[in-house]
């Protein structure tokens, strides 16, 4: 190994650290070089004592050099600096290194670091349970950094188990009876990163070799679109006061068997709610499958919220029930989504021969809006009031505005918009994203989080058609890397009794939310299209393999309106929100870390199923395959 120097096994009992002939422990290694740059650490140890042994194990690898990026994958990015939230920071807590589980890192037991020249990672093995059920620390020492992989799973010095909220940390043990033994592999890896900051995207390129990179069969678009479309009419409802009908946010179990409305009566336009991409999707349904009902429907919603909701300066509220409330304040997360599937919509409206210039309009003075405001110091910001003051600036959330602009450039050819929209891009590109931590585009955090790349992906492979420069297509390709830091590579285990075991959901292309929010979302179906374009440009495969892990995993336990989950039958097409891997949930989830672990929740909120939608009518629309 160039980069780093592979200690001797270490034997801990608590986190009391003992050499293995202190406790009767024999232990032999091989170390095998599996070739560019991966090694694989086999060792197994033997009780050769007269007494039973309680021990966990730990395996190390210091660096020869001192880094100055590390990632935790799906947990820590450069210690997660951005924000004040209360999530994991840094390396240490109260002195103590964190020490988390293999199931919180979607390459298990994950530790990365890196300078400009050098990168190195060590994790756990897929190959059996003893490998697998691992935990990770990351360890500052003078010289440089220490990858720890601990057996079996810990989480110390305490526990997160739910946004900013801890409990005690746990500690397992190996036990061992006179003259029995067990064995476990580790991984190793060190090579260069791909760009400054970018050494994870080198180590997926090298495990995803390791693991075998193949193409899965995709779920049946027919299926996922009919399911859709049957779960968003059961979402369409009126509008309280506005003379018109919205898809609302979602369902919560009644106080029954089964679920109603979530009662803040939200019907937000893009982010959690997908009205603007509700509507775009019911108008398709209408127009090319024949549900003139449907496509009365989805003009109803976007003309409602057009009438009703817009400001002369061209900002609108993101709730449609609000209105023209002068007191609200709306996010351009929600703002962008809506002015790009206006757009959108406006077009397939078009060449259906549907006159809508209204949506053009509002779409068109929005970025007008952006375009005057654009500020060098924070971007597009986050939060504006409608008199269009900018109250919240943080993090790199513009750029849901940039999609929208981009298509504002392509209808119109206004060069105004192209150039706002490259000044835009590379000001969070450089700012943000080659750091390799996005944030604040996931509304209900503060933190660094993975949804915000998303449009960082789009645009960039908008501008690289627009324009053909090929520093666009490095950047499409950086934020998809950065995207998928956050996707799971395995299937995690858990116990037989847990709803993940139950109603057989596999994390394998899942992807967790944040630093904050611990837990798996279907959010990647979003990006589908996406990878699969990038595939094309690219002729890499892995994009395009990593949007059928994707897709398949987001289109896990649809709901067919007959089978009871968690004791209720949901609709037909609700999906819940959130998949809770590891041990974090949401308050009304605080039980132990153990019972928090393999759960689903019962909020079904509208986004994946939008989502799904979307991604199956850009694979069709513009004739993407897999």
């Amino acid at each position: 190994m160039k980069y780093m120097e592979l200690l001797p096994l270490r034997i801990l009992v608590g986190e009391a650290e003992y050499m293995p002939e202190e406790l009767s422990l024999q232990t032999c290694r091989e170390v095998r070089d599996l070739g560019n740059g991966l090694y694989e650490i086999c060792d197994s140890v033997k009780n050769v004592g007269e007494k039973a042994c309680r021990f966990a194990t730990m395996v190390e690898a210091k660096t020869n050099y001192c880094p100055t990026h590390t990632v935790i994958p799906c947990v820590s990015y450069n210690g997660n600096e951005f924000g004040k939230g209360l999530e994991p920071k840094g390396l240490t807590r109260e002195g103590k290194p964190w020490v988390f589980a293999y199931d919180r890192e979607g390459i298990p037991a994950c530790t990365l670091c890196e300078d400009e020249k050098n990168a190195t990672a060590m994790f756990a093995a897929t190959t059996d349970e003893t490998s697998l059920v691992s935990a990770c620390s990351l360890v500052k020492t003078e010289m440089g950094m220490c990858h720890r992989v601990i057996r079996p799973d810990r989480e110390t010095p305490v526990c997160y188990i739910g946004r900013d909220e801890y409990d005690e940390g746990y500690i397992k043990n190996f036990t061992l009876d006179p003259g029995e033994s067990l064995c476990h592999t580790t991984l190793i890896w060190e090579g260069d990163p791909k760009w400054k900051n970018f050494g994870m995207a080198s180590l997926m390129d090298r495990i995803v070799d390791y693991y075998g990179i193949h193409r899965e069969t995709a779920p049946d678009f027919h299926t996922l679109w009919k399911a859709g479309i049957a779960y968003a009419k059961r979402l369409l409802t009126n509008c309280e006061g506005k003379g018109h009908r919205a898809f609302i946010i979602g369902l919560i179990p009644d106080d029954k068997d089964g679920f109603v409305y979530r009662g803040d009566r939200l019907y937000e336009l893009g982010w959690c709610g997908q009205n603007a991409l509700y509507a775009r999707m019911f108008i398709r349904n209408g127009i090319k499958y024949g549900e003139t009902a449907d496509l009365e429907a989805g003009l109803e919603v976007l003309d409602g919220f057009v009438d009703r909701c817009t400001f002369e300066n061209g900002l609108y509220t993101v709730n449609l029930r609000l209105g023209r409330d002068k007191d609200a304040t709306s996010d351009v997360c929600n703002l962008g989504w809506g002015a790009y599937e206006l757009l959108l919509t406006y077009r397939m409206l078009r060449e259906a021969g549907i006159e809508r210039e209204s949506y053009k309009d509002c779409a068109l003075k929005l970025c007008d809006f952006f375009t005057e405001h654009y500020s060098d110091e924070f971007g597009f910001g986050k939060t504006w009031t409608m008199d269009g003051k900018c109250v919240d600036q943080g993090g790199s959330i513009g750029g849901f505005l940039l999609p929208a602009f981009l298509e504002a450039y392509r209808e119109t050819g206004e060069e105004a918009y192209l150039q706002t929209a490259e000044k835009a891009f590379f000001f969070y590109a450089e700012r943000d994203l080659d750091k390799f931590a996005c944030s604040a585009g996931a509304l209900d955090t503060v933190c660094v989080d993975k949804e915000t790349s998303m449009p960082f992906i789009r645009a960039a492979i908008q501008l690289y058609d627009v324009t053909g420069k090929q520093e666009y297509l490095t950047y499409a390709r950086k934020a998809a890397y950065y995207f998928l830091s956050w996707m799971y590579f395995y299937d995690a285990l858990y116990d037989p009794e847990t709803d993940f075991a139950v109603y057989g959901y596999h994390t394998k292309g899942g992807t967790s939310v944040s630093a904050q929010h611990h837990h798996i979302d279907p959010y990647g179906a979003m990006i589908v299209p996406d990878l699969v374009r990038l595939s094309d440009l690219t002729g890499e495969d892995f994009w395009r393999c990593a949007s059928i892990w994707i897709l398949k995993n987001a289109s896990q336990l649809l709901s067919d309106g007959k089978t009871p989950i968690r004791g209720r039958v949901r609709p037909y097409g609700g999906q819940n929100e959130a998949f809770l891997h590891c041990r974090w949930g949401q308050p009304d989830y605080k039980k132990s870390a153990d019972q928090i672990r393999g759960t689903i929740n019962d909020w079904l909120v509208a986004w994946p199923s939008a989502f799904r939608l979307g991604a199956v009518a850009d694979m069709e629309d513009l004739n993407l395959s897999f």
